[in-house]
Parts: structure tokens; sequence; C-alpha cells
């Protein structure tokens, strides 16, 4: 399987790439639309120096070769969403060239760099809707000239699993560089043309086929899956494959024909003769270069190093939008707070640094990630501040509460609530009893009202020690220390006349 992918990411810009009209989703339909982007005879493009600033920053993020000149082009083709019969774009001279993305860097087994050909501007389409009028096609014009980046990678991905890998990487860094937000896939803001081919191994390359507009990544791989299946059945049984465009079809789960592939010459491509050649200065790309922010992956190795973090919670962190931001505001808090307690547990705060900042990522990852995917929003959309999580994380480690009381905090929080953890813990009550008679009572009673299963933990059931911990949180609601409980359950569970008949 050979597999080459050709990204189509919207550029975050107010205004198109060729007119003053917004470039924003949502609206009325056809109330984003300048004169230029309805072909109006007599209008001229105007190119728009924002989005140029985003190429050369996405160009740099990859490692590519950011040409100081560069030039556009006319690609003809007669679609009633394109007014002008053309489309602006880069065929012969783009913006950048080369470049690289690494996929699976951590896993020494599955690390591949990922070669790319070119990264180009060009203008977007608009949107035809086939389905909203028995007999006619409605066409929305609010999204053509919006500024697109092409980035097209060599042929070097060879799974499915790997082009899910290469795109999910490819989000990341454009919304890391502040170039897309990817997370309108579904908006068509990242679209994607899978170009898929097979061949005998150390055979010569086959004939490729383009599956069009694949627009999530569960379908990118199921198209690229299903595509190498028919041409590999199609080969083996004599067939020949012809070089055509397919779409996928996720209610039929398959790729189906839509035309022959088209060849350059179709297209008719030239010089777009009412743009002057593109000519960026080095200054503007050494200063761009500068002002690059932390890439994905140096960030991650960061979050390890500097926060001894496991690699999998780093990675959580930096594959969630605003995620490594918080966490780290979060840390911040909490050595903030840190400062203002007694000298003694100044002098314990490196000792603790360490797991201090893992429970913080737990907290963040599992528990706050959680309740916000349940109510459909992002992290930066989190009702919850890093200060509250910190507050909470601090509580538990000074064992103040429970986790199980932590997670009650954490619930109100979500909710609305403002206030800091202690703040709550205080007016509920939540703090954790550490009397060790009082809850001694409630251990007695817990191992006395089940004489089988104690029996059964003498015999050598010794994960039932986790039940009896869990009847005595239950009848302490919680409040009980586990420490205390931990170390009551195996005194009063080690010997037979120590519990009440």
């Amino acid at each position: 399987m050979v597999v080459g992918l050709e990204l189509h990411a919207q550029i975050l810009s107010q205004s198109k790439l060729f007119s003053g009209a917004r470039a924003q989703f949502g609206g009325a339909s056809n109330a984003q639309v300048a004169l230029f982007d309805a072909a109006y005879p007599g209008t001229l493009p105007a190119l728009n120096e924002e989005c140029v600033r985003q190429a050369v920053r996405v160009g740099l993020a990859l490692g590519g070769q950011v040409n100081l000149r560069s030039r556009f082009d006319r690609k003809h083709y007669f679609y009633c969403d394109m007014p002008s019969g053309y489309q602006i774009t880069q065929n012969t001279h783009p913006i950048v060239t080369g470049g690289h993305l690494t996929i699976f860097p951590f896993d020494e087994s599955r690390r591949r760099s990922v070669a790319l050909h070119r990264v180009q501007l060009e203008q977007d389409s608009g949107k035809s809707y086939h389905d909203q009028h028995p007999l006619n096609t409605l066409v929305d014009l609010n999204r053509a000239g919006f500024a697109l980046l092409e980035i097209i990678s060599q042929p070097d991905l060879r799974s499915g699993e790997e082009a899910v890998e290469y795109l999910q990487k490819m989000q990341m860094l454009l919304h890391c560089v502040g170039a897309s937000d990817p997370r309108l896939m579904d908006k068509s803001s990242l679209r994607c043309d899978v170009n898929v081919s097979v061949n005998r191994l150390g055979g010569p390359r086959g004939t490729r086929c383009e599956v069009k507009n694949v627009n999530s990544l569960k379908q990118i791989q199921r198209a690229i899956e299903y595509e190498t299946e028919r041409q590999i059945e199609l080969l083996e049984g004599g067939g020949v494959i012809e070089q055509e465009t397919r779409y996928f079809d996720p209610h039929l789960d398959r790729t189906v024909r839509l035309r022959s592939k088209e060849d350059e010459v179709d297209y008719r491509y030239f010089p777009e003769p009412d743009l002057p050649p593109l000519v960026i200065e080095e200054g503007l790309v050494e200063q761009i270069r500068a002002e690059l922010p932390e890439l994905p992956d140096d960030k991650c190795r960061r979050l390890v190093a500097d926060y001894d973090l496991p690699l999998y919670d780093a990675q959580v962190l930096v594959d969630t939008y605003g995620a490594t931001h918080f966490f780290e505001q979060a840390v911040r808090e909490g050595r903030r707070r840190q400062v203002s307690q007694s000298s003694e547990e100044q002098k314990k705060r490196e000792e603790e640094a360490t797991k201090l900042h893992r429970m913080t990522a737990s907290w963040v990852t599992s528990e706050l990630f959680g309740r916000l995917a349940s109510a459909g929003k992002s992290v930066e959309e989190s009702p919850v501040t890093p200060g509250q999580v910190s507050s909470i994380v601090g509580l538990i480690h000074a064992g103040t509460i429970s986790r199980a009381t932590g997670k009650q905090v954490l619930d109100l929080m979500a909710l609305g609530d403002s206030r800091l953890a202690p703040d709550i813990v205080r007016a509920k009550g939540w703090q954790l009893t550490h009397d060790a008679s009082a809850l001694e009572q409630l251990v007695l009673q817990v191992v006395g009202a089940y004489p089988n299963d104690v029996a059964r933990y003498r015999s050598g059931e010794v994960k039932l020690k986790r039940f009896f911990v869990g009847e005595v949180m239950k009848a302490s609601k919680g409040r009980a220390d586990p420490k205390i409980i931990n170390r009551l359950l195996e005194q009063h569970l080690a010997a037979e006349h120590e519990h009440p008949q």
C-alpha cells in the first residue's frame, strides 16, 4: 500500500484570500460575498497579507523551504459553485517546498518521517447543496474565496493508521502555530484528498486512484483500507487499475467512481494575469521564525523533562487543545499556595513536586476531561479554573480530603461553583476524619457484618480488602482517612479473636 495525502486547511483570517468579505463560518447563505467572490466582471483580486504570513508560519514549522518569490496560477474547471470558472492557486511556484512531519515520534518501532512535497496558497470554492430542494441544486458562496493551505505529502504512508496519525499530528501543528482550527473539520475547514496505489513487494509503484474530500479521520482510514482491498482484488483477478477520481460513501462504506482522473493539461493552468509574483522579504521570514511557538513534539518532551510526567499523560495534554496551558497554570497555582505554607512544608516541596505534578495531570486528563466531554465543552470553555483543580489536588495531597470527596468537589465546580476546594470542603464539612478510635468502631461494624467474607480473606483471598475499604468508606460517607482505615483493617482482619461474634 502506498498512500499520499493532499490536505486542504482553511487559514484563520478575518477576511478572504483575495477580497475583503468576512471569512467566518455560520450566518445566512450568501451573506459573506464580495463582488470578486461572485466573479463580477471587472473585479480584481487583492492578496491578504495575513494569509501569506500564516503560510510562511506553517512552512517553517514543517521545516520546509520558504520561497521568497512565488506565483499564482489559474486552474480551470467548471462547476456551479465556482462562478469564475477557475481557481486561483499555486501550481508551478508554491510558497513552500519540502519539509517533513514525524509520526509516532516516541515509538521507535513505528516512527516515520513523512516527507512533504509542497505547501501552497489557494482559494476555496463555494458549497453546493444537492439535498435541500427536490429539483434544484442550491449554491452558497459564503465559502468562495476562503484562504486555503494545500499541504501535499510525498507517498510515504503505508497504512490507514499511519494516515490518521499524520492527519492528527498535522491538526495539532496547524492549531499550535495559530494558522487553522482543525476542530471545525466537520464544517469543511479541513478536507483531505487521499491518493492510494498498491504494488507487489519490490515491484514498481502501481497506478494511483484519488479519493476526494474525505472529511473525518474514521472515514479516511476506512477509505484507504477499502480502496487498498479493492485494488488488490482487481489486480489478482487479472484486471487493470485505471487512474480515476473516487469518493467515499459512508452509507455504503466503500469508495465509488466519480470520473477518470484529470491530468494537468485538463485544467489548462496558466499564470494568474491579475496578480504579480509574490515577493517576501527574508527579514520577514526570519521574524516569523523567531516568533514560532513551541511545537507539539518539543512541548511533549518538555512536559516529561520538567514535570517528570509519564509520556502517555504528556501526550494527552499536548494532543488536547488548551490542556497544556491549563495544566501548567494549575501547577503554578499550586506552587503559589505552597509559598505561603510553613517552612517545613517548603522544604518538602521539592521532594513532593513530582507527585503533585502527576496528580495534577491525572486530575486534568481523567477527571476534568471526563466532565467536559459529558457537557460537550472544550478545555477553553471549562467552568473549572486551573486554580480550582490545583486546590483539589492540594487538599488530597495534604490528606485533608479523600479522592472520592475531591470528585464531589469537582462536580460542584463543573456546575458553576467558583469557590476553591478549601472553601467548599469547609462549608460542606467534608474534611477527612482522622480520629482512630471513631474509625475503629466503623471498621469493627463492617468486619462483623461480613463474617463469610472475613473467612474468605483469611483463606487467601486478599483482594477482598478493597471490598472492606469500600464498605468502611461508604459507612463514613467518604470522610474516613484511607490510610487509617487500611491500617485498622489489616489489624482486625489478621486474627479471629479480634473480631466481634
